[in-house]
């Protein structure tokens, strides 16, 4: 009888030897936890079905249900660290300690019953063991469920979601089968499907757990998390690593902090959380592109935050496989475009010119026979005056073809990625110096309708900076936007590429009779040229103050 004991027994067995071979190859907290629950459960469902086959004047029948009592505290213990209470806890500011008291409780409660088995008969015991242990696991049910909800170390750690859930349902029937179906009820071979119904799923939770960091979900991001009262203190950050003391991390929270004090401030008044698509951190990585979600955290009896949470998400990779596949979108369509035109401008000069010249050289030639000349006959000169001006014509719509402003329409591409490719081009034109570029997206990404032309306005402004004497060159931009134009502030302060440019330098117009006065002047004109063809305007700052000066692109928002 009761062989369902002996099923669940070999099920938490499988479990176990399911997590022992990753446990081997590297030291995870995890695996072993998994590895000791198998174990300790194997033990218990055993002994469940040695003293169910009993009677209970057998001398071992009494020891065998202390025993079954006595393992119910590491398994509980083995449960809360599965279901990660503890960082779930300090993420939501609920005192960790709450878990060391649950189990001192549940322990004495546990190592009671034992004993009173040799006290009291078996019906007592039970309803002992109902009215104290069962209601203990309840709170830390319901507590566990609080920490869970709404907490943004699901956000930080996405493999938590659906494994912790999976887990906790699985001890939910675990203990539930127990304590009510086989307490209550007196069913004991339905609580212990219930209960190997719970070992699957824990066992699962696990498994989903690892697959989920396996195949990247969570590997691929570099997380942090800062939590912020309503005095804007920094009460906790899990930014520090091996790469970052703590002292650090707390100042880079800080300036986290500082930087986005309007998104942090409109949802401690809304309650709404606010999410920055990517924006780079210059003083945690640099070359990092990060996601910021801003959420509320603790929530008053008033439903307003008392705490927001600021979860980071290093978005780096997904960006570039973005802008990567729009370049390779935008490229083929200006290939497309090009090769059109290339046939129509071929036809037009090519084909028709050879026509016309044929036309010209046969008329020539037949006057040449009859003697025709200019004076002697207008008619001629009429037919060579027309031939004259076709060839002039075809040639002019040769020349307005490659130098039309009609760019045609192009998706939107960010202004980042064009910077970008706008500097790998100038890199080839200088290989002898080292040029690094500095972005700073503070806010949403920045479109632009126009790239082709702000990429070829951005490599003359760019190549004007690189004629700076210094070996490095160092260009930081601070792309920012508003309801109807976007900014690219361009800061070189550090090559001196700037020193002699006066505040009218992009004001010389191509119509006027004199040259421009330096070989870099011609640079900054065809940037002019090029981002006004892009639909924006370019002008350079020069500030009466210490301020380092600059030159900003204003682009009208896609």
């Amino acid at each position: 009888m009761y062989e369902s004991a002996l099923l669940a027994s070999g099920i938490a067995i499988l479990i176990a030897i399911a997590f022992a071979p990753r446990s081997v190859e590297e030291w995870n907290r995890a695996n072993h936890t998994f590895i000791l629950f198998g174990v300790a459960s194997a033990l218990r469902f055993g002994n469940i079905y040695f003293w169910l086959n009993m009677t209970s004047s057998n001398p071992l029948y009494l020891p065998l249900r202390a025993l079954d009592f006595l393992l119910v505290v590491p398994i509980s213990a083995l449960g809360l660290e599965m279901l990660h209470f503890h960082a779930l806890a300090r993420v939501k500011e609920v005192d960790p300690n709450l878990r060391r008291i649950y189990l001192l409780v549940f322990s004495i409660i546990m190592v009671t019953l034992s004993a009173l088995l040799f006290v009291f008969d078996i019906q007592t015991v039970r309803l002992i063991a109902l009215s104290t242990a069962f209601p203990v696991i309840l709170i830390i049910t319901a507590t566990y469920v609080v920490v869970f909800r709404d907490n943004p170390l699901r956000i930080a750690r996405p493999e938590l979601v659906w494994g912790s859930m999976l887990i906790f349902i699985g001890y939910f029937l675990y203990f539930g089968g127990e304590g009510f179906i086989a307490g209550f009820l007196r069913m004991l071979d339905l609580a212990l499907s219930v209960q190997i119904i719970g070992l699957i799923l824990i066992g699962g939770g696990g498994i989903v757990r690892r697959l989920v960091s396996f195949v990247g979900i969570y590997s691929r991001l570099s997380l942090g998390t800062i939590l912020v009262n309503r005095d804007w203190n920094v009460t906790m950050t899990t930014m520090g690593d091996e790469h970052l003391s703590e002292k650090r991390a707390l100042k880079v929270a800080n300036e986290i902090v500082n930087m986005h004090n309007k998104e942090i401030e409109q949802v401690f008044d809304t309650g709404n959380e606010y999410i920055i698509p990517y924006c780079s951190l210059e003083s945690y990585k640099p070359d990092r592109l990060f996601q910021i979600e801003i959420v509320p955290h603790r929530i008053n009896i008033k439903g307003n935050p008392d705490s927001i949470a600021i979860v980071l998400s290093d978005v780096t990779v997904s960006i570039e496989e973005k802008e990567k596949e729009q370049l390779a979108e935008l490229l083929n369509e200006v290939v497309k475009e090009r090769n059109r035109a290339e046939f129509y401008l071929d036809l037009l000069t090519h084909d028709m010119g050879n026509l016309l010249q044929g036309i010209l050289g046969g008329v020539q030639l037949m006057a040449e026979k009859q003697n025709i000349s200019h004076e002697k006959s207008p008619s001629y000169q009429l037919i060579m005056n027309q031939l004259n001006e076709s060839i002039s014509l075809i040639r002019q719509v040769r020349h307005i073809g490659i130098e039309s402003n009609d760019v045609g329409d192009s998706k939107p591409l960010t202004v980042r990625m064009v910077l970008q490719e706008s500097l790998d081009k100038v890199r080839a034109m200088f290989p002898e110096k080292e040029i690094t570029l500095r972005i700073i997206q503070a806010y949403e990404p920045i479109m632009t309708n126009n790239p082709v032309p702000l990429e070829q306005g951005l490599v003359s402004l760019f190549r004007y900076i690189a004629h700076s004497d210094e070996s490095n060159v160092e260009i930081k931009a601070f792309l920012d936007s508003a309801d109807t134009k976007s900014q690219i502030k361009i800061f070189t302060s550090d090559t001196g590429a700037f020193d002699n440019l006066a505040s009218d330098a992009f004001k010389w117009n191509i119509e006027r009779s004199e040259e421009p006065s330096q070989v870099g002047d011609f640079e900054l004109i065809l940037s002019k040229m090029f981002i006004e063809r892009a639909g924006g305007n370019i002008q350079f700052i020069k500030p009466e103050d210490q301020m380092a000066p600059k030159i900003i692109i204003e682009l009208p928002s896609s």
